[in-house]
C-alpha cells in the first residue's frame, strides 16, 4: 500500500502544480492555448446580427474624403487567362479583371472568424453563360445555424465586406475616397445574413 502511495504522490503533486499555475508544461500549455483560440475564431450568426445592429445605431460619419479626381488615358486592353476553380477551364478576360479576381479572392481568404467557401465560376465563360454579369458566389457557415448563407458578391463589394468585418465605420475606396459604412448596411445584411433589401448597394 505504501509503495502505491509513493508511486502516485508525485503525479498528484504535478497535477496540483499545473492547476495552480506553479509549473507549466510547455506542450500542455500550447495545446490548451490552441484550443482556446480556435473557439474564439468562430463567429456565430447571432453575433453577426448584433454586429450589424451596432452599425445601424452608429452616428452618421461626417468629414469624409470624396477622393481625388483622376482621368486615365485610353489604352489598349491586355488579356489574360482566368482558370475557373470549379470546372478548371480557361476563359480569356482582361488582365485587369483577372488581377482583380485574384486580389479579391485573397482578401476573402484572409478573413478570420468566418468559414467562407468562395465560388468564382461566375467569371467563367463555360459555367456562366451571362457574359455581362460576373460575380463570386460565397457561402458562409455559422456554427449556430443549420443552413449556410449564400449570396452573390461583386468584385467592388469585396472591400466593403472585408473592411466592415475589421470593424471599420468608414469605407475607404479607390483614390482615397471615403464613405459611411452605414450606407452599405443593406448589402452587408444580404451577404452576411441572407436578408434581402431593395436599398442594396
Amino acid at each position: 500500500m505504501r509503495s502505491l502511495i509513493i508511486k502516485y504522490v508525485p503525479g498528484a503533486i504535478l497535477l496540483l502544480l499545473l492547476v495552480f499555475g506553479i509549473y507549466k508544461n510547455p506542450a500542455i500549455t500550447e495545446k490548451l492555448s490552441a484550443g482556446k483560440s480556435q473557439n474564439q475564431d468562430k463567429t456565430t450568426f447571432s453575433s453577426m446580427e448584433a454586429k450589424l445592429d451596432s452599425l445601424a445605431k452608429t452616428p452618421k460619419q461626417t468629414d469624409l474624403n470624396p477622393g481625388a479626381m483622376c482621368y486615365e488615358p485610353v489604352c489598349i486592353t491586355d488579356y489574360a487567362n482566368f482558370v475557373c476553380s470549379k470546372c478548371n477551364k480557361s476563359t480569356i478576360l482582361s488582365r485587369e479583371v483577372v488581377e482583380n479576381i485574384r486580389n479579391a479572392k485573397a482578401m476573402l481568404t484572409n478573413i478570420r472568424g468566418l468559414k467562407i467557401v468562395i465560388d468564382d465560376s461566375g467569371f467563367c465563360g463555360h459555367c456562366n453563360k451571362n457574359k455581362t454579369d460576373h460575380f463570386f458566389k460565397i457561402t458562409i457557415f455559422y456554427p449556430d445555424r443549420k443552413e449556410p448563407v449564400t449570396s452573390k458578391l461583386y468584385i467592388h463589394q469585396t472591400g466593403i465586406l472585408t473592411q466592415f468585418l475589421k470593424g471599420n465605420l468608414i469605407y475607404k475606396g479607390e483614390r482615397d475616397s471615403e464613405s459611411d459604412m452605414k450606407t452599405y448596411l443593406p448589402l452587408l445584411k444580404k451577404i452576411l445574413l441572407g436578408i434581402e433589401d431593395k436599398r442594396e448597394q
